[in-house]
C-alpha cells in the first residue's frame, strides 16, 4: 500500500513515517498543519512552502515535493534558471563549465540570471530614491524577492502588503522573456517550453511564480552535476610529458 501522498505542490507526506510528535505541527509558522488520528493533515491555503516542516520532521514522513530530472529529457523545449548560489555550491568550477554540466544532463538550455539580477537591484534602488521624494508608497518598504515571505504575509499581514515593492522578481522577468523569445525563435507553442528554476530552498509560489513551470533545489542536482563538472574539468587537461 502506498503510504505517501501529495499534500500541495510544496511537499509529500508519508502516513507510514509518521511518529505523531507534532514537531511539524508547532514549527509551522501558518498553522498550515493538523494531526488527525496520527496523520498530518495540510491546509493548502495556508501554506507558504517555507519547508520548516521538512526540517523539523525527524522521521523523514515530509519530503520536497520537487520535480526531478529524469522528466527533463521528455520536455520538448527544456530551460533552466541559474541563480548565482549554484555557482557557490562549485568554488572551483567556472560559471561556463556550470552551465555546460548543466546542458550535458539534459536541459537544452541553461543560462545565467545574474543581468536579471542586476536589473532588479537597480530598479529597487531607483524606486527607492524617486519614493523618498514622492511618498507615494508606505514607508518601510519591502523586498519583492522571496516569494515565502511574501506569502507569508499575504496570510498573516495583509496590511503589509502596500509595502511591497511593485517591481518583478528576476526569476519572474527572467523567465517571462526567456519563454517569449524562444517561442518567437524557434516557433514552437509555449506550453512546450519548460522553465525550470533552480533554487537553495525550492520555494516557489505558484501566485508569485506563474511564469516558472517547475522547481528544482540544488540537492535534486548536485550529485549528478558534479560528475558532469568533474568530467568537463578532466576533458580540459592538458597532458605534460
Amino acid at each position: 500500500m502506498n503510504t505517501k501522498i501529495s499534500l500541495s505542490s510544496y511537499f509529500h507526506f508519508d502516513q507510514a513515517l509518521c511518529s505523531g510528535c507534532l514537531k511539524c505541527v508547532r514549527i509551522c509558522p501558518t498553522k498550515a498543519i493538523r494531526l488527525r488520528d496520527n496523520n498530518a493533515l495540510q491546509i493548502v491555503d495556508h501554506c507558504i512552502g517555507c519547508w520548516e516542516c521538512v526540517r523539523a520532521c525527524p522521521t523523514g514522513a515530509l519530503s520536497a515535493a520537487t520535480s526531478k530530472l529524469k522528466s527533463v529529457k521528455k520536455d520538448k523545449v527544456s530551460v533552466v534558471l541559474v541563480r548565482p548560489t549554484l555557482y557557490a555550491q562549485f568554488p572551483t568550477a567556472m560559471p561556463a563549465d556550470v552551465l555546460l554540466g548543466l546542458r550535458q544532463l539534459g536541459f537544452q538550455h541553461a543560462m545565467d540570471m545574474l543581468d536579471y539580477i542586476e536589473m532588479f537591484q537597480c530598479a529597487t534602488e531607483a524606486f527607492i530614491m524617486r519614493n523618498r521624494e514622492t511618498r507615494q508608497a508606505p514607508w518601510p518598504l519591502i523586498s519583492p524577492y522571496c516569494p515565502v515571505v511574501i506569502h507569508l504575509i499575504s496570510v498573516k499581514f495583509p496590511s503589509l502588503l502596500d509595502h511591497i515593492l511593485p517591481i518583478m522578481r528576476p526569476v519572474e522577468l527572467m523567465a517571462r522573456e526567456v519563454k517569449q523569445g524562444i517561442v518567437k525563435e524557434k516557433g514552437v507553442k509555449e506550453e512546450d517550453v519548460v522553465l525550470y528554476h533552480i533554487t537553495p530552498n525550492r520555494c516557489s509560489h505558484p501566485a508569485v511564480s506563474s511564469h516558472v513551470d517547475k522547481v528544482l533545489g540544488i540537492n535534486d542536482v548536485y550529485a549528478q552535476l558534479a560528475q558532469k563538472i568533474e568530467q568537463i574539468y578532466k576533458d580540459d587537461q592538458i597532458p605534460v610529458s
